[in-house]
């Protein structure tokens, strides 16, 4: 079974600055609520290669993600893919961000795709 989701939303700032502040490790929490630590591997700046790890808050279950960027293409897209294993989420699961100017701001789309193995019943 395959499962998509997209999330799409205006941000009312320009699309560089949008993006740099979507992909800005240290500034992460000042905006992304849900996490309580967000840091790249050795402090490196995004791009294709890097891994980012992302620590949910413990009142959301304390998850850890490890991901590692496949594309980044400042100012338009982000790609990047889980590394290992995390509850909830399929092995090699590609979550993308894209950003688009408007006259309203910055549009960005954020899309996911994850895999489930069907469960088999023991016996």
């Amino acid at each position: 079974m395959t499962a998509h989701a997209v999330i799409r939303q205006v941000i009312p700032a320009g699309r560089e600055e949008t993006f740099d502040l979507l992909h800005d490790y240290p500034r992460r929490l000042t905006w992304d609520t849900l996490l309580r630590r967000a840091y790249t591997v050795d402090d490196a700046p995004p791009g294709p290669g890097v891994e980012a790890v992302c620590h949910a808050r413990r009142s959301l279950g304390g998850l850890t993600f490890r991901t590692r960027y496949v594309t980044f293409r400042r100012p338009e897209l982000a790609a990047v893919r889980l590394v290992g294993s995390a509850p909830l989420l399929s092995p090699g699961q590609r979550p993308s961000v894209t950003s688009r100017s408007t006259t309203a701001g910055t549009r960005s789309s954020t899309r996911s795709r994850s895999a489930a193995a069907p469960r088999r019943s023991p016996g």
